[in-house]
């Protein structure tokens, strides 16, 4: 761990995990937080310690034929495949089914108003998911650059 130390100011830099921590001697230094910005700002000779980390998110994606009318990432951590499942099944029945049409993607499958308008369809071998005819739901992992 490599450290510098400005009149009013520690910043620490640990190499192996890519991390800049830094903290005031004194409360309400305006001179050490300026300081902080031009060393480890866009364009200070540091710059380079905000480095672009890759993380994989949920892709929840709706669409109205082949129009996306939804798009939202979530972390992948937040959310299991099943939460997912329920997610998806959710914003269907929100976008397009009315109140018998949702009951009867509840009742039991052989019975006479059922339907299977709720069914979610698992693309394997990858984690992706689709729920809906028309509008319709999928849920996808991907990877994302994202700014430290």
């Amino acid at each position: 761990m490599s450290k510098v130390f400005a009149s009013a100011i520690a910043i620490d830099y640990d190499v192996n995990n890519q991390r800049l921590t830094s903290r005031f001697q004194k409360k309400n230094d305006m001179k050490a937080h300026l300081f902080s910005i031009l060393l480890y700002g866009p364009m200070g000779p540091y710059n380079n310690c905000y480095e672009q980390i890759k993380m994989k998110v949920w892709r929840i994606e709706g669409f109205n034929g082949l129009n996306k009318v939804y798009q939202e990432d979530i972390n992948i951590g937040l959310l299991t495949e099943k939460r997912i499942q329920l997610l998806l099944q959710t914003l269907t029945a929100k976008e397009s089914l009315d109140h018998s049409e949702i009951v009867g993607a509840l009742v039991r499958r052989k019975s006479k108003q059922a339907n299977n308008l709720l069914d979610v369809v698992h693309h394997k071998p990858n984690p992706e998911y689709s729920c809906g005819q028309n509008p319709y739901f999928t849920a996808r992992v991907v990877t994302i650059e994202k700014n430290q």
